[in-house]
């Protein structure tokens, strides 16, 4: 397997699935009528592994609020991508998707939530 195929995606999803925590990613999914005039929306629920972790000292010192957390979602443990527009359910909160970054080897997203 070609590592910059998805190789890498591969080797870090076995690496760390069996550590990693469960979490559930809610994509958005078009909205549809509702045959009223309205629309609907219903959210996609996908199970997958991660990591949450806090900002450090450093980080919050430079502006990055209390309130937020980092998690890094194992590509490789779900179909798809994550986007802004979705929902991170882990530890049983939700949280919403400020900002991401999907590491070079696509092995691993990092989401900014809040």
């Amino acid at each position: 397997m070609d590592l910059l195929q998805g190789g890498i995606k591969n080797i870090v999803h076995d690496a760390l699935k069996d550590i990693a925590e469960d979490l559930t990613i809610h994509r958005a999914l078009d909205a549809v009528s509702n045959g009223r005039g309205g629309w609907i929306t219903t959210p996609e629920e996908v199970p997958a592994k991660g990591f949450m972790t806090d900002y450090n000292d450093f980080q919050r010192l430079a502006g990055m609020p209390e309130t937020d957390r980092e998690i890094t979602v194992i590509a490789g443990s779900f179909e798809g991508e994550i986007n802004r527009q979705d929902k991170i359910n882990m530890r049983g909160d939700n949280y919403e998707v400020i900002n991401v970054k999907k590491a070079p080897a696509q092995a691993t997203y990092v989401l900014q939530v809040r």
